[in-house]
C-alpha cells in the first residue's frame, strides 16, 4: 500500500516538475485571427426581367456561380479590397444594362457586400404576312 501511494506522489511531482498537467489553460494567449476576407451576393435587380432568367455572376474574371432571377449567388472568403464583378445572361432576348457591368465593388472584411444588375429584355414580334 505504501509503495503505490508513493508511486502516486512520485508520478504526480514528475507530471509537475515536466510542465505537464491536466488544467487546460495554455500557457500563453492564443492570437485572434484577424478577418481579411469577406463576401460577395450578386443577382439580377427585382421585377427588372422575365422570372426564371439564368445568369451567371463571374469574379474578377475567374470565380463563376449561375443563378436565376429567383435567387442570388454568394461568393465567400473574398480577400478584402476591390474586385470586377460581371453578370452575363442565359438566353438569347434579355442583356445586362451596359452602364453597371461590369462593375467595381469593394470588399468589406468580415462583411457582406451586395451587387444587384439590371437587365433589359426585348420580345420579338412575329412577323405576319399580308392576306390578300
Amino acid at each position: 500500500m505504501r509503495r503505490a501511494v508513493m508511486s502516486a506522489v512520485l508520478m504526480a511531482g514528475l507530471s509537475i516538475a515536466c510542465g505537464s498537467s491536466s488544467s487546460s489553460t495554455p500557457s500563453s494567449p492564443t492570437p485572434t485571427p484577424s478577418a481579411t476576407t469577406g463576401s460577395l451576393q450578386a443577382g439580377i435587380r427585382s421585377g427588372s426581367v422575365v422570372p426564371g432568367l439564368g445568369y451567371t455572376v463571374t469574379v474578377d474574371g475567374s470565380l463563376t456561380q449561375t443563378g436565376h432571377t429567383d435567387d442570388r449567388v454568394t461568393f465567400s472568403g473574398l480577400a478584402a479590397g476591390e474586385h470586377t464583378v460581371a453578370l452575363t445572361t442565359i438566353g438569347n432576348n434579355c442583356a445586362p444594362v451596359a452602364e453597371n457591368n461590369p462593375r467595381r465593388v469593394t470588399i468589406a472584411a468580415n462583411a457582406m457586400t451586395t451587387a444587384e444588375f439590371d437587365v433589359l429584355c426585348t420580345v420579338a414580334m412575329p412577323v405576319t404576312q399580308p392576306t390578300r
